[in-house]
């Protein structure tokens, strides 16, 4: 049976399949997208931006999905590059590293939004970050600093340093179980988390 649109039955058909498919994954995994960005950038007006650009987006790329049924982790993977760029993009992340200045961990979280208690744990615990920090080598510590702090991506890092993707990874590793360790002994002041 022929469309009322002159032979573009088949094409409306799968015009309105892509707009079904869309709009109902927009309504699946919308909210906890939102709630993912909010979590982190501690700013609802700027999470729900990049959840709408984030789904615009992969509406453009929909060619490169091979497999429909990972949608989800297509979408959060391209919810966070652009968190990320929107974070370098405010200046909240350096694009040179420099390890004396550890700043980057005063702008992880927005003290303002949270109780004064907390506020206080979390300075606490930055003080106690920046001081294991010291404590490392130069390599480890500019592995933490890029890696763990700013959470860049092994490529950067690599692209940065010079270093091999196993070099980078080796030395991130062990960075991060130093400072772990020295975390261990620190104990919050109200005994509980943040």
């Amino acid at each position: 049976m022929r469309s009322g649109l002159g032979g573009l039955g088949p094409a409306r058909e799968g015009l309105e399949f892509r707009m079904s498919f869309w709009s109902i994954t927009y309504e699946r995994h919308s909210p906890a997208i939102r709630a993912f960005l909010t979590k982190r950038l501690l700013d609802q007006e700027a999470a729900a931006d990049i959840c709408q650009e984030t789904f615009v987006r992969a509406i453009d790329a929909e060619h490169t999905l091979r497999d429909k049924t990972k949608v989800r982790s297509f979408l959060f993977r391209t919810a966070h590059n652009l968190m990320i760029n929107q974070i370098r993009r405010r200046g909240l992340v350096k694009n040179e590293t420099d390890i004396s200045d550890t700043s980057c961990l005063d702008t992880a979280v927005d003290t303002r939004q949270i109780s004064p208690e907390a506020a206080t744990e979390w300075t606490l615990l930055t003080e106690k970050v920046r001081d294991l920090m010291k404590e490392l080598s130069p390599d480890l510590a500019r592995a933490f600093e890029l890696g763990i702090v700013e959470r860049r991506s092994y490529a950067e890092i690599a692209k940065i340093t010079g270093w091999s993707d196993t070099k980078v990874k080796a030395t991130i590793f062990r960075a991060r179980k130093k400072v772990m360790v020295g975390l261990r002994e620190y104990r919050p002041v109200s005994g509980g988390k943040i």
